[in-house]
């Protein structure tokens, strides 16, 4: 069952999804995934949790974060439950610096 959020914590991004991904580099700001052909650099700040590795040799990948950074970058995902994952507070200062580096005012 997929927990009930209220908008306030819709807004603030503390939903996480899983997104499956294919993992290409990392820096010490971000990570460099795959989804569908589509490159997309994720903040390490964004991240509910470690990204799992299902296969070394190919990269293959599942990263989990914040409903908001998938629907920003047009991300299928997959709902996880209530119990699973959720940011912490410093979740909504964390979207600010997604935005500065996206602006690039930050390098990934």
């Amino acid at each position: 069952m997929t927990p009930r959020m209220s908008s306030s914590d819709f807004n603030k991004g503390k939903q996480i999804v899983a997104v499956e991904g294919v993992f290409i580099r990392e820096t010490k700001l971000a990570k460099l995934v795959v989804f569908n052909s589509k490159q997309c650099w994720l903040p390490v700040s964004q991240f509910g949790k470690e990204m799992e590795i299902l296969d070394v040799s190919t990269g293959d990948c599942v990263v989990y974060i914040p409903r908001w950074l998938a629907d920003k970058n047009e991300l299928g995902y997959d709902e996880l439950e209530e119990d699973e994952l959720k940011l912490g507070e410093k979740d909504e200062a964390d979207q600010d610096s997604y935005g500065r580096m996206m602006d690039g005012e930050e390098s990934p």
